[in-house]
């Protein structure tokens, strides 16, 4: 969709009016433009490698483990484990996990070292079962149902090593994302819940650590399957930025590997539920020298408050709340790209504009300092 706005748009408008499409998808009334990526790095969602499993519609939970450079990621049909080697592209079985149901989540605790995957089937089975490095069974499990109070599907986790906490997103139940304690007994893991940013089935799963610094978690990248999604959000749950890829992702983790240096450019392994299944290699924007300044922005992003509506008479008006004094570009477009209003103006605290226009469809884009959105209107 964001190509054919850029085409249409992009071919009537000067360049100081030019509307920046990157990871925009229209689909929705709000779009979030999230960060324009650094010099020199392919835009946040762009894949750039990939490698076929040689399965069809198999893939599940994704891990990546640091001290072995690999990705883990079951296969809910075998209920096999498998290793994925980023360098060279190899698949390679590894063991059988013995679950009664699907072996559908995986994560790695990087605290103690271990796997654990839930082996569920939605409605009379949710068992979170743990297995040490080389995958033998501990004997430890825990029913997620009992443990959270709520049904549903668990799917792939991660583990914060800040915190000590495994953050799962529930599918179809709550679809929000439960965080549990697992160094606890059973009946006493449960930590409460973290906002879903798509508050609907989210397959894929990963912290992005602020690394190769202090290893505490800047954000989270999720997935979705039933309504193709690939995103990065705050960790209370707000997006930063998001594309529709176009296809269905079933699982992910951020490559985090050892030896890392801040000039290494960032990305996402995913693994799609299709025919074939495919591993890729996702772009995030940025790399790991780029986080304090994306951080610091991100940071100072999120102080922004912008809305738009529409008015009984016709037009939009357009309100706004701004943590300092700032420059604000607003410009409306129609859909044949043609600009029908604008303005620049110095704007602080909160205030409201409002902007000419006719009934129709429009688009309107409004720049200040780190902040950047694109709107869709509908003026009847």
């Amino acid at each position: 969709m964001h190509i054919l706005i850029a085409a249409v748009l992009g071919a009537n408008l000067a360049p100081s009016d030019a509307l920046n499409t990157k990871g925009m998808d229209v689909s929705n009334g709000s779009i979030s433009l999230g960060y324009v990526p650094m010099d020199g790095k392919a835009p946040f969602g762009t894949v750039v490698q990939q490698w076929s499993w040689g399965t069809s519609y198999v893939g599940a939970g994704v891990t990546f483990v640091r001290d072995s450079g690999l990705f883990y990621l079951c296969n809910q049909s075998t209920n096999y484990v498998y290793s994925f080697n980023p360098t060279s592209g190899a698949f390679t079985q590894l063991f059988a996990t013995g679950c009664s149901a699907l072996a559908w989540g995986l994560h790695f605790d990087d605290g103690d070292g271990t796997f654990w995957i839930t082996d569920i089937d939605g409605s009379s089975t949710a068992i979170l079962r743990q297995y040490d490095g080389n995958g033998v069974a501990t004997g430890k499990t825990f029913n997620l149902f009992t443990e959270t109070g709520h049904s549903g599907w668990w799917c792939s986790g991660d583990y914060d090593p800040s915190t000590g906490e495994t953050w799962i997103p529930n599918v179809g139940g709550t679809n929000q994302i439960d965080k549990f304690d697992l160094t606890q007994a059973a009946g006493s893991t449960y930590l409460g819940q973290v906002t879903n940013p798509n508050n609907y089935s989210l397959r894929g799963f990963g912290f992005l650590h602020h690394l190769p610094n202090d290893g505490t978690a800047n954000s989270m990248i999720v997935d979705n399957w039933y309504d193709p999604i690939f995103g990065e959000a705050t960790l209370a749950g707000v997006w930063i930025q998001s594309i529709n890829p176009g296809q269905s992702y079933a699982g992910s983790d951020v490559w985090e590997p050892l030896g890392l240096t801040v000039a290494d450019s960032i990305y996402d392994f995913v693994i799609s539920n299709a025919s074939p299944d495919v591993m890729y290699k996702v772009a995030l924007g940025y790399s790991w020298g780029d986080l304090d300044t994306y951080i610091q922005e991100k940071d100072e992003r999120a102080l922004y408050d912008v809305n738009v509506a529409t008015l009984s008479r016709g037009g939009i008006t357009l309100s706004y709340s701004v943590p300092k004094p700032v420059d604000m570009k607003v410009a409306v477009f129609d859909g044949a790209g043609r600009v029908v209003d604008k303005t620049e103006s110095n704007v602080s605290g909160t205030g409201h504009m409002n902007l000419s226009t006719g009934h129709g469809v429009y688009f309107v884009t409004v720049s200040a300092g780190v902040y950047e959105e694109v709107f869709k209107v509908v003026v009847d």
